[in-house]
């Protein structure tokens, strides 16, 4: 991430520096000649004042409530002038550097059909897929629109958080339904805003995919999104370290060393023995997913053993404490640097 993490300092964007944006054609030596695209079905709006046309798709909405909105569209807009250059039903055209998808769902949020905007606190209110959160924070950044673009950082956050407490809550759940190769996308998108709280846990859950890493997240649009060569390294050299980590986590919560409260410590050793080679004979144990927590194995296999309530407890947590501590390091283990992680001082033995 200069500033944190290697990132450029947070700043917020100019008008012009975004090439894209500044490539828009607003201009036409042939008035009113039919254009061969396709009338939007959900953006064509019969009394609307501009045509933006991005890809086959126009639509066809309200200059005004755009310009208000974004000084980006203000001055995109400005040389469309009724009666002059490219125009279709009477309305200036401007040609967007945008997919169809990507202006559709910037269109929902900014020009709804209905009250409910983008984000609310209430979770009855929401529904989202990762794909318009991804693109109302790129195509807000883009344009200039601050709001919804907080509004999709927001939404991101619910799921890669930065708070371990938040992440290991019963009540930890996001309205939206992240894949893992989200993930990627999620980093661009913290790269993209400076929102770099976002990308320990985004690169902890990168981890999942493996090599599939390499292959990239396809948008809606066909476009494909890739890690940076930077972020790539992390990625990759951060699951090899937590690959490491996971054995000697795993002994540390199933060492064969009974609670202090127990009351039959000789038997619940025999017991913890047998749990601990159990456990290590399990498929994937090592894996890097080590913030996965073993209450399950931990509640069957005392049950099976019959180790006392007293020792069961203490391996819940020695679970809760390995998860923590780990939670704590990842922003070392992928090589960034954030001042307000959630870090913790946790004692290496209960």
């Amino acid at each position: 991430m200069t500033g944190k993490n290697g990132l450029r300092s947070a700043k917020r964007r100019r008008k012009d520096d975004d090439d894209s944006v500044s490539t828009v054609e607003a201009v036409s030596e042939q008035p009113d000649v039919p254009p061969q695209f396709e009338h939007d079905k959900e953006f064509w709006l019969e009394d609307g004042t501009i045509v933006l046309v991005a890809g086959n798709f126009a639509f066809r909405v309200y200059q005004g409530l755009l310009t208000k909105q974004s000084e980006v569209f203000r001055d995109m807009f400005a040389s469309c002038v009724p009666g002059k250059g490219e125009s279709y039903a009477g309305c200036p055209i401007v040609h967007m550097p945008d997919s169809p998808e990507d202006l559709r769902r910037l269109l929902r949020v900014i020009l709804p059909a209905n009250r409910i905007r983008f984000w609310r606190d209430e979770p009855q209110y929401i529904d989202l897929s990762f794909e318009q959160i991804s693109a109302t924070i790129r195509m807000g950044n883009k344009y200039g629109i601050a709001d919804i673009e907080r509004q999709g950082i927001r939404a991101l956050r619910t799921y890669f958080t930065d708070s371990f407490e938040e992440y290991a809550s019963e009540k930890y759940y996001s309205e939206v339904d992240f894949e893992e190769v989200h993930s990627i996308g999620a980093i661009n998108c913290a790269r993209l805003t400076d929102t770099v709280e976002v990308l320990p846990f985004a690169m902890y859950t990168c981890c999942a995919l493996r090599g599939d890493v390499l292959d990239g997240y396809t948008r809606e649009d066909g476009t494909v999104e890739y890690l940076s060569r930077e972020d790539l390294r992390r990625v990759l050299n951060g699951r090899d370290e937590l690959a490491r980590e996971a054995f000697t986590i795993l002994f540390r919560i199933f060492k064969p060393s009974p609670s202090s409260g127990c009351t039959g410590p000789g038997t619940c050793f025999s017991k913890l023995v047998r749990i601990q080679n159990y456990v290590g004979t399990i498929r994937d144990a090592g894996n890097a997913g080590v913030l996965e927590n073993w209450r399950t194995i931990i509640d069957e296999q005392g049950d099976a053993e019959g180790i006392c309530s007293v020792c069961t407890k203490l391996l819940m947590t020695r679970d809760r404490r390995e998860r923590r501590k780990m939670w704590g390091r990842l922003p070392r283990i992928f090589d960034l640097d954030i001042k307000d992680w959630d870090y913790a001082e946790i004692a290496d033995d209960v």
